[in-house]
């Protein structure tokens, strides 16, 4: 940018926004809303890039060739370093399922749709959310695809009408009052959607375009300028993981942002505190801190698998090395690419950029290079193909609504009629397809139906709130449609499980934290609610006189457990070498805080039990393989029985069947008799 146009109080805004973004992702207990900061940056680069258009089409100096070469110096030579050092991360450091995560994620961030690639992955499966490297890049993902569309956008007003403001204001109110709706039934869809977003910065493009107006007739400037500084830094503070964001939420750092601006030098805070040369000097180095910081404080987490290592300490060391690296990539990298911004210089960025392409592409299409010596047990081989099927989605999943839904697998049959088991629920009950189809049951047709984080209660949903979701309706229109699969097929045998401790907790041993809704009883509170509503899909069920095999729940962890596995590349650390942080025992989850965890639900289900008192209801619980009267076991003869924080593996998938088995069959004789 000319020095003409240089506005050090902008780079003030941009490290109050990339401050308020750091504390959150490190210490969200001190500023819970800081996630607004981000928005702030939208703000900031919309207006920006707006007035280098305009400037450059009145000038007539306007090239889009020059345009994204500026665009290319700018954005690539840190975000590649970024992408390289962490795909050589997980090479040494990530179980092959994660790793080639990773390299879906890679090259999603080459190819700037970060945003729709993490949109796809969300849900009750994206549990590990927090654990990607590259999450962060979503937002960088927004900003390019807006550079992409816009260039062309404002070039075509600014040619054809006298006030282009006029349509930059409809297209911001438009996608202003999309977002609004948008997120009411998906607030995934809020979240990542560009359309969404668009409105943050269109409204900065909007700002650069009254450059007409005389700021200096405006009186009150500061008084503007401070009611700008609080609507950004309020929200920091005030706002949580349960605020509806986006939305009309994000209005209030978006005018904080463009009251800023908009009185320039005028105001005492703008000429004063935004531009201390301290602040100015984070906020130049906004960009590279943004990138880094996420990354290094995935890598703090990963390191907890040294119980030698302070977790605090830890990540104030990330903490600090995001600033140095930070620093470092601006002086040393970006600067020097900057001073010579030659096509020569964007072409082999790009070379660079298309190798890192096909590198992570490699990684997600070989499934993550299992050869690296990763033990059995885990994630990694754990059969995917069996979540979904095309027979089963073209004869159960016609409905446009649920097309999403992530279980519809079909086996052994071809025909509704020859269904004898129907397994529904949500991952809990996914998770026993391995173990299942050894038993005598799946040799008949038998078929899995589902969705992440729907439980098989008739009226239920939960949601998350920590980040994007499916919204409240989604999951009563999966299990209807389970149901009426059901009742057209008329099994001998349904099984049940769920991951009901969520949904009485609402949340988990880390970062998850959902909502409710009850669609049949709306007025009741959350443990009554999720009663009736059980009880009143159990009664459907029975209605079809089908065996009904409910399954309690796995404990859930409080670590990851893949910690606990032998682990080659590059440390060669061995079983049980690791511990637990959060406990502080070695690989094992302390019985009563199991016990503790699921006496909500459990209670709910006995006095269900009681009350339904039915005949053909076969109940088992995991526990009693699982767990001891003091602790409940992650390793077994050297396996793993998990192979998340809440999921079993196959091969505790195969162990928990062949201890059903013989209690389901002493079951099914008993009734026999009578």
């Amino acid at each position: 940018m000319k020095k003409e146009y240089y506005r050090p109080d902008i780079d003030g805004l941009r490290a109050i926004s990339v401050i308020g973004v750091l504390l959150f992702h490190f210490y969200p207990s001190i500023l819970p809303g800081g996630y607004a900061g981000v928005d702030v940056f939208f703000t900031i680069s919309g207006f920006l890039i707006t007035g280098i258009l305009i400037r450059s089409m009145k000038n007539e100096t306007f090239s889009i060739a020059r345009f994204y070469l500026n665009r290319i110096i700018r954005i690539f030579p840190v975000l590649l370093v970024v992408l390289t050092l962490s795909l050589v991360w997980g090479w040494f450091f990530y179980f092959p399922e994660k790793f080639a995560r990773l390299g879906s994620h890679v090259a999603g961030g080459t190819l700037f749709i970060s945003n729709l690639v993490f949109w796809k992955e969300v849900g009750y499966f994206d549990h590990e959310a927090h654990s990607k490297p590259l999450l962060h890049l979503w937002s960088l993902a927004v900003e390019e695809q807006f550079y992409i569309f816009w260039p062309v956008f404002v070039y075509f007003i600014v040619r054809k009408f006298k006030k282009p403001e006029s349509l930059i204001l409809l297209i911001t109110l438009v996608s202003f009052f999309f977002s609004i709706f948008y997120i009411k039934s998906n607030p995934t869809g809020a979240f990542y959607n560009p359309v969404s977003r668009l409105w943050e910065l269109s409204a900065g493009g909007l700002l650069s375009c009254l450059t007409y107006i005389d700021r200096a007739k405006i009186k009150y400037h500061s008084v503007f300028s401070f009611i700008g500084i609080a609507l950004i830094i309020l929200p920091f503070f005030l706002y949580t993981s349960t605020t509806t964001f986006p939305g009309k939420n994000a209005l209030y750092p978006v005018i904080g942002t463009l009251l800023i601006i908009f009185m320039a030098d005028h105001a005492w805070i703008n000429r004063t505190i935004l531009q201390n040369k301290y602040i100015v000097a984070i906020g130049l180095v906004s960009y590279p801190l943004y990138l880094w910081h996420w990354p290094l404080l995935v890598i703090a987490k990963d390191l907890t698998i040294f119980p030698s290592l302070n977790p605090d300490l830890v990540k104030v060391a990330m903490l600090l090395l995001s600033i140095f690296l930070a620093f470092l990539s601006y002086h040393f990298l970006e600067k020097p690419i900057q001073r010579h911004r030659t096509f020569k210089r964007g072409i082999i960025l790009v070379c660079f950029s298309l190798i890192l392409l096909v590198c992570g592409f490699g990684v997600y299409k070989d499934k993550g290079y299992a050869f690296r010596n990763i033990p059995r047990g885990t994630s990694y081989d754990w059969p995917t193909e069996l979540n979904k099927n095309d027979l089963c989605t073209k004869m159960f999943l016609t409905d446009e609504k649920i097309k999403d839904a992530d279980y519809c697998y079909i086996e052994n049959t071809s025909s509704n009629k020859n269904i004898k088991t129907i397994i529904i629920g949500d991952s809990h009950a996914n998770q026993l397809l391995p173990g299942f189809r050894t038993h005598s049951l799946a040799k008949d047709g038998y078929v899995s139906l589902g969705a992440g984080a729907c439980s098989f209660a008739s009226g239920w949903s939960r949601w998350e709130i920590t980040g994007p979701s499916r919204g409240p309706d989604f999951c009563p229109q999966v299990v209807a449609n389970s149901y009426s699969v059901i009742k057209r097929s008329l099994p001998k045998f349904i099984i049940l499980s769920s991951r009901l401790a969520l949904d009485t907790n609402l949340n988990d041993y880390q970062v998850y934290r959902a909502q409710w809704r009850s669609k049949n009883f709306p007025n009741e509170e959350k443990l009554s609610a999720l009663k009736k509503e059980l009880l009143f899909g159990l009664k459907e069920l029975i209605s079809t006189n089908a065996t009904l095999i409910f399954l309690y729940q796995i404990p859930e962890l409080t670590f990851d457990p893949l910690k606990c596995s032998s682990f080659s590349p590059p440390f060669g650390l061995t079983m049980n070498q690791m511990s637990n942080p959060v406990t502080n025992l070695n690989c094992v989850m302390p019985r009563e805080l199991v016990n503790q965890r699921q006496k909500e639900y459990r209670t709910i289900m006995r006095e269900i039990i009681k009350e339904l008192n039915y005949k053909k209801l076969f109940t088992y619980d995991p526990l009693d393989l699982l767990c001891d009267e003091k602790q409940c076991n992650v390793v077994y003869k050297n396996e793993l029985l998990y192979r998340d924080n809440n999921h079993l593996s196959v091969y505790g998938s195969n162990l928990l069947w062949e201890d059903l088995e013989g209690k389901l069959n002493h079951f099914l004789a008993s009734k026999a008799e009578e």
